[in-house]
């Protein structure tokens, strides 16, 4: 036995010695970064200049011994470090009997806090969750945060008009989707009056975006109502990582102008600020023989600190404001021949926000957080005379609770009052009630528990609320993470999530123009104040993440949602219009108690070919089956693919392919088309860039929704140019 230890000692202090030769000669020719993972510079790995040549005489003379000329003293030195562990070397790296934890680096170490209100990674998460980092944003070819998301696999995005968008996740797609929840640091701007988000009021600096977590699949057991088919939460950087003054403009043949600036400093060692602003102008959509006069332009400012009096407490003030002005080529309904009038409606809207978040830390895994926040939304047509203001008030708590080494528990409790007023002419909207007010309250509760530890963990949790359109609602959810190793884990989760009705759904009556000028047939679309229950979905989703080298990773997540009360569209019925002689309207009821089963998969996959390129690819396939009008309004296949080239450290190249399938029902055809962006960084804090979109294939429509009652536009090839400057 004592001669097998011998043995097994000596094989093994043979192998270190031979690792340490062959670690010290490829140190000598300049290859340690190749082989330590990069932790040593080019300047380090050249050889000794005649001003270094003071060594300590207990080192290592590696010039000399690699010339063959080995002393007895080295010799011994050697022997000596042969004896030791390397893994206590600090240069060297490795290994001591483990796999790489490649799931805690790169794409899958990144940082989510979304899925269930705790901190882990992208690789440790139990759901389908993506992840845009801000070198994702600097190297994309995006101006809107609509645009961003196109990069983020099951998420269908489409242009309607130059100042109007379509975004939804896993499900049927439309202007106003009810099945997403949006926030931007920990403020919902989803508006419960349409069921949706005004996309075009939203403009953020992008220096400013500390990431974008998007968790494709229900999150409602922590998020409550509308968190149904995905949330896509926005976190911004805190103040005191954005050291300095940022600003970002440029101009193009359809963004006329835009700017963004920001600035950040200390008012003490405790207290921090950020203030920030952004403008931008942009050109209308495109159509052959029409001008669309879809222009755009908005203005946005705002202030954040972030005071941290100690070490446990950490405060946040932020408000902004915005105003900004769109334009439409409407069609509007006339009781006088030809029934129809082609106008230009002019949009005017303004905003302001407030909110505060108090967290107090107790240690790694316990701690509090009190959020509150007021949002104001006013928003005027012209000539229709159709004007929202909405005001939203929101407060919010959770707590976080280590109980023992394998249990987290994650309580919390949320109140949200939304006030709407409403003022319009009757002929366009009927008869919707002027006041409106809507509450919900709350609380939820979820376990995760390490059944196994480091190898099973189990989260299981539920939402309980009520609110004022459906009553009391719950929404479970039961989640299970296995990781088998360091370079692989599997997922699987079982969901249910509800959709709340928005004021329209009870109330609208929208009184549309002729499709047949000079013919008095008007469709008529009406809500319904008999709307029973909530839209809700019963979700079964699974996934499997690899990163078998650090270079290379996959990530797959397979679903199938049931749906059932689901509100939709009726056929029409002919009934006569009193208003208009001999007129009729068509008229299309919102009901629910349908039924819409979708059901797909989502692959992203990311390869680092080399030091210089990078290349990211996914793939989205989404079937979605509707008992109601809505069958199938979202395309059947999605391809996404991003070639990122470093062709010096100064000039950065990128080309971004997407191909989005037709969608039948909508008579939308399918699209394939190119970004461009070439960028020149004469130092590191200026960069020049320019950028074509849209570069073959020409103008396309990405959607159409008659139900809007005004013109699409076709989105244009265009290319533009920015300038960006930081400095202190």
């Amino acid at each position: 036995m004592r001669q097998l230890h011998q043995g097994i000692y000596a094989r093994s202090r043979a192998l270190n010695l031979l690792g340490l030769i062959l670690f010290f000669t490829a140190c000598s020719y300049g290859y340690a970064d190749e082989i330590s993972g990069g932790q040593n510079s080019s300047s380090s790995s050249s050889s000794i200049t005649p001003e270094d040549d003071t060594n300590d005489p207990d080192e290592l003379d590696l010039d000399v011994m690699l010339n063959g000329d080995v002393s007895a003293d080295d010799l011994d030195k050697l022997l000596e470090l042969a004896d030791t562990d390397l893994s206590q070397i600090s240069n060297v790296p490795v290994s001591t009997g483990q796999v790489d934890s490649h799931i805690q680096s790169g794409t899958l170490g990144v940082e989510v806090s979304t899925v269930t209100r705790t901190k882990s990674t992208v690789g440790k998460s139990p759901a389908a969750v993506f992840v845009i980092t801000q070198e994702m944003i600097q190297r994309s070819s995006a101006r809107t945060i609509p645009d961003l998301l196109r990069m983020v696999p099951g998420i269908q995005v489409a242009r309607i008009t130059s100042s109007s968008w379509a975004v939804s996740l896993r499900g049927v797609h439309g202007q106003f989707t009810d099945g997403l929840q949006i926030q931007v640091d920990g403020r919902s701007i989803y508006n419960s009056m349409f069921g949706g988000v005004y996309w075009e009021w939203q403009d953020i600096v992008f220096e400013d975006i500390e990431r974008i977590e998007v968790v494709r699949g229900p999150g409602a057991s922590v998020w409550g109502a509308n968190a149904v088919n995905g949330i896509i939460n926005i976190i911004m950087k805190d103040s005191a990582k954005t050291k300095g003054t940022y600003l970002k403009m440029g101009t193009g043949s359809r963004e006329r102008g835009f700017a963004n600036a920001s600035t950040s400093g200390n008012f003490s060692d405790t207290l921090t600020y950020r203030l920030y602003g952004t403008w931008f102008e942009r050109e209308t959509g495109y159509l052959p023989d029409v001008i669309p006069h879809d222009d755009l332009n908005l203005m946005t400012g705002g202030f954040r600190t972030d005071w941290r009096p100690d070490d446990e407490n950490h405060v946040i003030l932020e408000a902004g404001i915005f105003q900004g002005h769109k334009g439409t080529l409407a069609s509007r309904a006339t009781p006088t021949f030809p029934y129809v009038n082609q106008l230009i409606e002019d949009t005017q809207a303004q905003g302001y926000h407030v909110l505060s978040r108090w967290t107090h830390t107790y240690s790694d895994e316990n701690e509090w957080s009190l959020q509150g926040y007021f949002n104001m939304l006013d928003n005027t047509n012209h000539p229709s005379a159709v004007r929202l203001n909405t005001n939203t008030i929101e407060l919010d708590f959770q707590q976080r609770l280590q109980l023992n080494e394998r249990n987290l528990f994650v309580y919390g409790a949320n109140y949200r009052l939304a006030d709407t007023e409403l003022s319009y002419d009757p002929f366009y909207l009927g008869n919707m009630p002027r006041d409106n007010q809507f509450q919900n309250f709350g609380g939820f509760l979820q376990d995760q528990y390490q059944l196994v530890e480091d190898r099973w963990l189990f989260v299981l949790g539920t939402k309980l609320s009520s609110n004022s359109f459906t009553g009391f609602e719950y929404q479970p959810s039961a989640r299970l993470l296995f990781t088998p190793n360091e370079t692989d884990t599997a997922w699987v989760a079982v969901s249910r999530a509800v959709t709340l009705p928005a004021v329209t759904d009870r109330y609208i009556q929208v009184i549309q123009a002729t499709p047949l000028p000079g013919v008095p047939l008007f469709p008529l679309l009406r809500g319904s104040t008999t709307l029973t229950g909530s839209e809700s979905v019963l979700a079964y989703e699974a996934g499997y993440r690899s990163q078998p080298i650090p270079e290379f990773m996959w990530d797959l997540a397979v679903f199938y949602n049931q749906y059932d009360n689901v509100v939709g569209l009726t056929d029409p019925v002919f009934l006569p219009n009193p208003n208009v002689p001999g007129g009729t309207y068509a008229a299309v009821d919102i009901r629910n108690g349908g039924s819409r089963q979708s059901y797909g998969f989502e692959l992203f996959s990311e390869i680092e070919l080399a030091e210089w390129w990078k290349l990211r690819s996914s793939y989205t396939f989404l079937q979605v089956n509707s008992s109601m009008r809505d069958n199938g309004a979202a395309p059947n296949n999605n391809l996404y693919m991003q070639s990122s080239f470093d062709l010096t450290d100064r000039l950065l190249f990128d080309l971004t392919w997407r191909y989005v399938d037709n969608i039948p029902s909508l008579n939308v055809p399918s699209y394939n088309t190119m970004d461009v962006r070439l960028s020149w960084r004469p130092n590191e804090n200026m960069e020049w860039a320019i950028v074509g979109r849209q570069a073959i294939n020409g103008s396309h429509f990405e959607f159409f929704q008659p139900e809007l009652g005004y013109q699409i536009t076709e989105v244009p090839p265009e290319v533009y140019a920015t300038f960006t400057w930081r400095f202190q």
